[in-house]
């Protein structure tokens, strides 16, 4: 039996054990009903003084649906206890219909704990006082262009309750981060594309400060859609010219985005360069994972409440650390928020952009992301399905915490 085979059987079983594993340590329902993680002992990462600036970049928190206000409250004492967030970022489906009502609850919750709260609008009436971030920054995503059965007028609930612009250019110690909202439901039927001029339009600022201020480093951006395979993503919210900006400005872009619920132990569907920009998911704060081989489970109608995803709702809180270092790389650890622990501890993506893009494999084709010191193609590729010779047999024994298996072939 080829190596490849065997290898591909194992990630599978591998991933499949990982999600039966942690099914098992839900989260749970105090007394008053609230969502709590099953564990929470976060000690501090380590900020050195090569950090320039440190994000935690989630999704999906959906306030007030699948038990979101336990999960939003504990991502934010989570980062407190990791230390030195200089920013929350939140890509989108902030709420989970858009509501006033939903609003509120958001921005209580996102004022109880950031420092700072980032507004945009003048005048905005909005405090916070918190002290486990900096400041936190909100991007529209489908879900909160639902404010009325038409869409019409999602934008500017958005933007009297939080503060904030849908579609922004923010400075956090100097690294630029470009967020963008998809366009109101129904005619712009959640498309980037409708806003061409103004996002290629703020490359274009992005582009002089760089210059001005002699910053080479990443360019931070945040969309709730991602684009194209492999993750189930709509190539079509996407202009043309809008692509164009992402693959022109690849040395330094790198797309965070949200909707799918990727399970991030399933690294394959976490990052990749295949569209020729650095995209990466973000997980699920606050709803279901979807992860199925067609990207989401919801897209792929499998639902996520079977077998491994049976306590799915109770288990679903992940998101990003992320920072940006001096020398110009981007260091990107996962957080199982509900487990309290960080995914693959000492497997972080290091992401060096300006050596990884591009670079061809003998055929003269781009290859996919690789890790600074690891193989090319570690990360972002998909194995073969696994086979076997008929009569052929494996055992499974010695289940470690999480972390290993013992297979027999």
């Amino acid at each position: 039996m080829k190596f490849t085979k065997i290898l591909s059987l194992l990630v599978a079983a591998v991933f499949a054990l990982t999600c039966f594993s942690y099914t098992a340590d839900a989260g749970y329902l105090d007394g008053s009903g609230k969502w709590q993680p099953a564990g929470d002992d976060w000690q501090p990462i380590e900020k050195g003084d090569d950090v320039l600036a440190r994000f935690a970049i989630g999704g999906d928190s959906h306030i007030m649906n699948y038990y979101s206000v336990g999960k939003l409250e504990n991502a934010y004492r989570a980062l407190g206890k990791i230390g030195g967030v200089d920013a929350f970022i939140i890509a989108g489906d902030v709420t989970d219909g858009g509501t006033p009502e939903q609003y509120r609850e958001l921005m209580r919750i996102v004022c109880e704990y950031s420092a700072e709260a980032t507004v945009d609008i003048e005048g905005a009436d909005i405090t916070a006082t918190g002290s486990c971030v900096g400041t936190t920054i909100l991007s529209m995503g489908n879900h909160d262009c639902w404010t009325t059965e038409s869409g019409a007028g999602s934008q500017e609930t958005f933007i009297a309750a939080t503060g904030q612009e849908p579609n922004a250019v923010y400075r956090i110690n100097g690294v630029p981060i470009l967020k963008m909202s998809p366009g109101e439901a129904p005619h712009d039927d959640g498309k980037y594309a409708v806003y061409e001029e103004l996002i290629l339009a703020e490359f274009s600022a992005i582009d002089e400060e760089n210059e001005a201020l002699g910053y080479d480093g990443p360019i931070i951006g945040i969309a709730h859609h991602p684009f194209g395979t492999p993750y189930n993503g709509e190539s079509e919210f996407y202009s043309d010219a809008e692509i164009a900006a992402f693959q022109a400005h690849a040395d330094n872009f790198i797309l965070f985005t949200g909707h799918s619920h990727t399970l991030l132990y399933d690294t394959a569907r976490v990052i990749n360069q295949s569209a020729g920009f650095t995209q990466i998911r973000t997980g699920t704060l606050g709803n279901n994972y979807g992860a199925t081989n067609g990207g989401s489970a919801r897209n792929a109608e499998t639902g996520t409440t079977g077998s491994p995803y049976a306590d799915a709702t109770l288990n679903s809180s992940q998101c990003l650390l992320v920072d940006v270092l001096t020398d110009g790389t981007t260091r990107v650890r996962r957080l199982d928020l509900n487990l309290g622990r960080v995914i693959f501890e000492n497997d972080d993506f290091i992401i060096d952009p300006k050596n990884q893009i591009g670079i061809e494999n003998g055929d003269g084709d781009a290859v996919n992301y690789f890790s600074t010191g690891k193989e090319k193609g570690t990360y972002g590729y998909s194995s073969a399905a696994p086979h076997f010779e008929s009569g052929a047999s494996v055992t499974v024994e010695d289940v470690g915490n999480h972390d290993s298996i013992l297979e027999t072939f």
